[in-house]
């Protein structure tokens, strides 16, 4: 395969993770009940999620493999995880869960060179 289309792969999972990462910010400042995780832990989730958003999109759009392969793991995960709610399926849900096979999907198919 020619190198520019294994780029244009981490080209493609970074900025289906961001989507991702949207969707989630979506759900967590306006769908979510308001809720606070106390005085300390609230500014690192908030840090950590930020950074999340800022500096794993940019890893992956810069073709770090071994990052993106551990991710493409955990979303296999999350995927897993997210599948076995379906008892509690809302439409944010659905959304999230296809989210998830869709990123999962993105990232495992740049890390390891898979046909589209």
């Amino acid at each position: 395969m020619h190198q520019g289309d294994q780029i244009n792969k981490y080209h493609q999972a970074a900025l289906f993770y961001i989507a991702n990462a949207l969707l989630y910010f979506y759900a967590a400042i306006f769908r979510m009940p308001r809720h606070s995780f106390g005085r300390v832990v609230d500014p690192l989730f908030y840090t950590a999620g930020g950074l999340m958003v800022l500096v794993f999109p940019y890893l992956i759009y810069k073709g770090y493999r071994r990052f993106t392969m551990v991710l493409a793991g955990v979303y296999f995960i999350r995927t897993i995880a997210a599948l076995t709610a379906i008892p509690f399926y809302t439409p944010i849900i659905m959304a999230t869960s296809v989210m998830h096979v869709v990123t999962c999907y993105m990232l495992a198919r740049a890390a390891w060179d898979l046909k589209p």
